[in-house]
């Protein structure tokens, strides 16, 4: 259980700082984590006990620490600044009891509307308390809002954070319609490492234009045409597949033994409280795994040279 004295959600939708009062929208009140305590005090009390289970891992019993860094101390000063241009930008990996008073006031004012245009430190001082909610407290109304923050912040840090965060969310969680919502909505902007386990998991293979997605990911594919003529390359790279496997797919889920892939740490959230188990586990790694990355490459180095000469032979004709 949590230390509820230092840690606890909030509900209401008048949030009160010391003698300022801000009304809220209720999805994002219900969301923040505020403490009358003195910030130096949270690192003691209860932790939470969760249990781990990754694709292609084993079970493991973790626990987060009740020390949030998006918890809002309701006691510390806030001031309004002079002017908002003049207030430092948030430090990396910034807390908010580490923002200035100036820089809380700023960060408090922007909760009022989170779609409006912030630095991108402030949004992750949110962030990070979401990515609590999407392990332990309130998924679906976390999940809801980083989709609306991913809408409108296009900063690549946060949009790369809470790609991983969202699909790893799911998967802990165990919530197979919220991963495919985010499929079928096309809300992932890459195909990464976690995609193909999760592919590899539910038995399905790999189209061309998956394997054209992961191809940046791949050591030395030449990537020129699928820029500059990316539907005639696709038209050749399911010619390939069809020449290779008899269809257009890449029979991805039964080729490979997922115990014989090489582990790597990859970065799953971003929120600094979490032991290093969950920011960043050891997970099989099929871009680092040889029999995978070659024979992907073998495939489009094929699809490279078939196009090559297809467009020498539109160039004469011409």
């Amino acid at each position: 259980m949590e230390n509820q004295s230092s840690l606890q959600r909030y509900s209401a939708e008048s949030l009160v700082v010391g003698s300022h009062h801000l009304r809220l929208p209720r999805r994002t009140a219900s969301l923040l984590y505020v403490s009358d305590e003195d910030p130096d005090t949270v690192s003691s009390g209860f932790s939470i006990g969760i249990t781990i289970t990754f694709i292609g891992g084993q079970p493991k019993i973790e626990t987060l620490s009740p020390s949030e860094p998006s918890t809002i101390y309701v006691r510390m000063l806030i001031k309004e600044p002079l002017d908002e241009k003049e207030v430092p930008r948030p430090d990396y990996y910034p807390t908010y009891a580490g923002l200035s008073p100036e820089q809380k006031w700023i960060y408090l004012c922007w909760l009022r509307d989170i779609v409006t245009p912030i630095d991108v430190g402030y949004l992750f001082v949110y962030y990070y308390g979401l990515e609590r909610h999407l392990l332990i407290g309130e998924f679906d109304l976390a999940f809801e809002e980083i989709l609306q923050l991913r809408k409108h912040h296009k900063h690549p840090s946060f949009l790369s954070y809470s790609n991983a965060a969202l699909l790893h969310s799911c998967i802990l969680r165990k919530r197979r319609d919220r991963l495919e919502e985010l499929y079928r909505t096309k809300e992932l902007g890459f195909l990464d490492n976690t995609g193909l386990l999760i592919a590899h998991h539910l038995g399905c293979d790999l189209s061309g234009d998956s394997l054209i997605h992961i191809s940046h990911k791949i050591d030395g594919v030449n990537r020129r045409y699928m820029k500059l003529h990316p539907e005639l390359y696709s038209a050749n790279v399911n010619e390939v597949l069809r020449e290779h496997y008899g269809e257009a797919y890449f029979p991805f889920a039964g080729r490979y033994d997922i115990c014989k892939l090489p582990g790597s740490q990859q970065i799953l959230f971003a929120n600094i409280s979490f032991p290093q188990e969950i920011r960043t586990p050891t997970l099989p790694d099929f871009f680092g795994y040889d029999p995978f990355s070659s024979e992907v490459k073998e495939l489009l180095d094929d699809t490279h040279e078939r196009v090559k000469v297809k467009l020498k032979v539109l160039r004469t004709s011409k």
